[in-house]
Formats: structure tokens, C-alpha cells, sequence
């Protein structure tokens, strides 16, 4: 198995299901993987690919609060009140930092 496959094997078994993604898709989204199961996830992938997460700031790549689905996300903002950018995780961004040992994004 090569490293994508690793990848999807290991977001398969924190997601409950096995998908065929292409590298740009949201990896998280697509597994349903928010707040807990989202944070484990990427620590089980940081700790199997030796990837250093400290610069992952999760508020700008996935909801960490796990809210019920009726809840709307909650969104980093400037010190403005301007809503910031986000930046959905994919199966190329953590490829990247697999191949580097840190996170990059």
C-alpha cells in the first residue's frame, strides 16, 4: 500500500466507511469526522505518519465542537468581526505533511 492508501485506510477506520476520494475533496467532511473524532483522527495520523501537528490550527480547517446537526458552524473571525478563510483538509494536504513531518497548511 503506498501512502495515500494508508491515509484513506486510516480515515476509514476513524470514519466508519471506506471511500474513494480524489486528492483536493474534503477528507474530514467526507467522513463525517467533526470535534472529537476529527482531533483523534489527526492525532492517530500524526502519530503513525510522524507528523508534527503543532502549527494545525483546527478552527480554520474543521468544526471542533461537534454541535447537533441544527447548530450552525462556527467560523474563525478577524478582530474586525470580518469572517477569515477557511481550508478544508484533504487527502493532498495530508500526503504533504506526511512528506515533510509537519504540518504545513
Amino acid at each position: 500500500m503506498g501512502l495515500r492508501e494508508d491515509i484513506l485506510a486510516l480515515a476509514a477506520y476513524h470514519g466508519g466507511g471506506e471511500m474513494d476520494l480524489a486528492g483536493d475533496e474534503d477528507l474530514l467532511g467526507a467522513y463525517r469526522m467533526e470535534g472529537d473524532d476529527a482531533s483523534e483522527f489527526l492525532e492517530a495520523f500524526a502519530d503513525r505518519f510522524g507528523v508534527n501537528l503543532d502549527g494545525l490550527l483546527w478552527y480554520f480547517h474543521y468544526n471542533g465542537d461537534e454541535p447537533p446537526p441544527s447548530r450552525p458552524r462556527l467560523y474563525p473571525v478577524s478582530p474586525e468581526g470580518e469572517r477569515l478563510p477557511t481550508h478544508a483538509i484533504t487527502l493532498n494536504d495530508l500526503v504533504s505533511a506526511a512528506e515533510a513531518g509537519h504540518w504545513q497548511f
